[in-house]
């Protein structure tokens, strides 16, 4: 019995020594390495010109391989900054999310740093980094006539700018906004003046054509009356010959005199087919494009008058045509679509948009296709027919775009004037306007060498200091082309 109990209790001995040894030999749990400091912020740490819509984001990683979340802090004061955002699981964060910050001030300098924090209690904060935004807008000044702007200015080589008014008056207004003359046509102006390259300014009225000499005086005058459309601004040839729509026909007018060169007519089911809103734009071989207010068409005419081809939409064509360096033709339609056409009139592709498409698409020098649709966006499109971004204004756009030699795009939608990266992300806003008109038809912005941009609204023209020095060097900058609205794709200022 007593050998039985000595034999248990040196098994019970040694397997409590072995346990003891064994438990001595195992190696500590491991300590936890707090995480690495965040870093590379973007926008960089004293960045400049930053949009007033930035994705923050930077870099960070842990030692041990652990899931990391951020505690993200932002605002103007270095010593007071707010926790916006906890517990992020990304490395990037887009301000517009955050309840508060959806659009910053401009020309303010923004403080932030990031937290970061590991799942086992490591905790390592950021440096406080900085950036400021852009400038806003700078009104120069502003010049009031008697009754509504539904239509835009064009430029004269000189600086001198040019509007009609639905007071009966073609202002011609000096570069600092003082009145240069003005000349009363006797009715309403809805259309954009075109200028020649000797100086000679072209207005369509409802009653028809008018010839201003650079003084102010006139030179001719023609009464086509309802002929020729109130709202199309005329595109001008190589020779100067003065291509417009009407409500009947298409027509080409010598510039000496105003009379007419040729009729361009078509009939779809025994009616005529009308030009009224679409203002028309000449390729590099002179061939004239243009759409149908009343069918479906977008039409090719030749110089002399004879149809070269027509390509045929699902809906109206309101818009006005856009020529690419390759000679590809877009052109928006009331089918929502927005349609590259290849110079033999067979389809390059279309884009859908969700409403409307009744202004003029731009082109930017790489290629890109801007145009506004009244599904309130303004669509950035690649060469390819694929959307490259879209930006909401939050109402229907009516006015075509402009693009800058920097690469800003100016958009205006009612109450508010845009100025976009071209990533699309927001620079500044303006909105001091009365309510910029909603007019159905196409409005454009001008975009001066010194970086003036005009706007017209309600009863006044608006001058706003830009960035920008003039005009993008790309194919169709603006509608129609060029600050004199020739409507010409050789045509530059």
């Amino acid at each position: 019995m007593r050998g039985k109990f000595s034999n248990f209790f040196y098994i019970l001995v040694s397997v409590v020594i072995m346990i003891a040894l064994n438990g001595c030999s195992q190696p500590p749990a491991s300590l936890n390495n707090p995480p690495l400091a965040p870093s590379n912020p973007s926008p960089l740490n004293g960045a400049t010109n930053v949009n007033i819509t930035p994705t923050l984001s930077w870099e960070c990683s842990d030692p041990d391989g652990d899931p990391l979340s951020y505690d993200i802090y932002f605002g103007t004061d270095p010593n007071k900054l707010p926790v916006i955002k906890d517990d992020h699981p990304s490395t990037s964060l887009i301000l517009e999310t955050i309840t508060g910050y959806k659009e910053l001030q401009n020309e303010t300098t923004y403080y932030w740093m990031v937290v970061a924090k590991d799942s086992k209690g490591g905790v390592t904060p950021s440096p406080i980094w900085n950036f400021t935004t852009s400038k806003p807008a700078r009104l120069k000044w502003k010049f009031e006539t008697y009754n509504r702007l539904v239509s835009g200015p064009a430029i004269a080589p000189d600086g001198t700018i040019y509007i009609g008014s639905e007071d009966s008056n073609l202002y011609a207004i000096n570069p600092d906004g003082s009145l240069k003359w003005k000349y009363n046509l006797g009715t309403y102006i809805r259309s954009s003046p075109s200028i020649s390259s000797d100086g000679t300014i072209y207005v369509v009225t409802w009653k028809g054509l008018y010839a201003i000499n650079p003084d102010g005086t006139l030179k001719w005058e023609k009464d086509y009356y309802f002929y020729i459309c109130e709202s199309v601004s005329p595109a001008l040839g190589d020779d100067g010959t003065i291509y417009g729509g009407c409500s009947q026909n298409f027509k080409a007018i010598n510039p000496d005199d105003g009379n007419t060169k040729w009729v361009f007519n078509d009939k779809i089911n025994n009616n005529d087919v009308g030009f009224r809103t679409s203002s028309p734009a000449i390729g590099p071989d002179g061939t004239i494009y243009v759409g149908s207010n009343n069918t479906n068409y977008l039409y090719a005419i030749n110089p002399d008058g004879t149809l070269k081809w027509k390509f045929e939409a699902n809906y109206i064509i309101n818009s006005s045509p856009a020529i690419g360096e390759d000679g590809t033709i877009y052109v928006g339609s009331d089918d929502d679509n927005l349609y590259a056409i290849n110079p033999d009139g067979t389809l390059k592709w279309y884009f859908e948009t969700g409403d409307d498409i009744k202004t003029s698409p731009v082109i930017d020098e790489d290629g890109t296709i801007y145009v506004g649709s009244w599904d309130d966006y303004l669509y950035a499109i690649n060469p390819d027919g694929t959307l490259k971004w879209k930006f909401n204004t939050g109402t229907g756009i009516f006015h075509t775009p402009v693009i800058g030699s920097n690469g800003i795009i100016y958009v205006i939608a009612y109450r508010y004037l845009y100025a976009l990266n071209e990533d699309g992300t927001l620079l500044w806003k303006f909105s001091d306007f009365k309510g910029a008109s909603s007019w159905p038809s196409v409005f454009l912005l001008s975009l001066s060498n010194d970086g003036t941009l005009y706007v017209s609204d309600y009863e006044s023209l608006y001058a706003i200091e830009t960035d920008s020095q003039g005009l993008a060097n790309s194919p169709w900058p603006k509608f129609q082309k060029n600050n004199r609205n020739t409507g010409n794709y050789k045509e530059e200022e």
